[in-house]
């Protein structure tokens, strides 16, 4: 079982965050709006407010997690994530590309 973090749960993260748990993976949703936290919590993830354009709001949020999703649309997500996982070398990590 891996313990996911997924960095922008809006509707495709409650997708994603639906089918991971139906696999029995754990999993915790960043949003930037605590509004959103009971839509994140409905998904049966644990919803956890950061902001993926602060890497440093995220480091609480990836204690215990082994694979982190970059869910967002930013430009340079891959810039990003790669001083996040220097930061926790035993981090996986996805990018998760939308089909349009």
């Amino acid at each position: 079982m891996a313990r996911v973090l997924l960095v922008g749960c809006g509707c495709r993260g409650g997708e994603l965050a639906k089918a991971l748990l139906e696999r029995g993976h754990a999993v915790r949703g960043t949003t930037r709006d605590e509004s959103r936290f009971e839509a994140i919590a409905a998904a049966g993830a644990e919803a956890a407010l950061a902001d993926p354009d602060r890497l440093m709001t995220l480091m609480p949020h990836v204690e215990g997690v082994s694979v982190l999703c970059w869910l967002m649309g930013s430009a340079s997500p891959l810039a990003r994530m790669s001083v996040l996982v220097g930061m926790v070398p035993h981090l996986s990590y996805c990018r998760v590309i939308p089909r349009l």
